[in-house]
């Protein structure tokens, strides 16, 4: 376990617990917020302090993805409350590159790295 000083703060967004699972094993230690849609990313990334890392999914059920996530960052979230990393870690290669240009067009650091094995 790390001390406070030196946890990573990190956002999850993806509507899979299983993987929401995984992060917390991967993570152990840091400071990590679960979210499974957009609406709760945008509040939660509005009303917290900057993180240093935010995991994005695409393919986030039946009625949304991870686009309008990747937008709200890039074009509505405060540039000072901007993730010093992104990771879209989809394995909907043509809506994880959308995302990655998205944010990358808003100068944020960013990469796509699929989770696992695609299902």
């Amino acid at each position: 376990m790390t001390d406070d000083t030196q946890k990573l703060r990190i956002l999850i967004l993806d509507d899979d617990r299983e993987r929401h699972d995984w992060f917390d094993r991967h993570y152990a230690g840091h400071a990590v917020w679960h979210v499974y849609d957009v609406e709760r990313m945008r509040r939660t990334m509005s009303k917290e302090m900057r993180f240093d890392i935010v995991q994005l999914d695409h393919d986030l059920g039946e009625s949304e993805n991870g686009l309008r996530a990747a937008q709200f960052i890039a074009r509505d979230l405060e540039a000072r409350k901007h993730p010093l990393s992104c990771v879209v870690h989809s394995w909907n290669p043509a809506g994880a590159m959308r995302m990655v240009a998205e944010l990358r067009d808003a100068g944020l650091t960013v990469m796509a790295h699929p989770f696992g094995r695609p299902r």
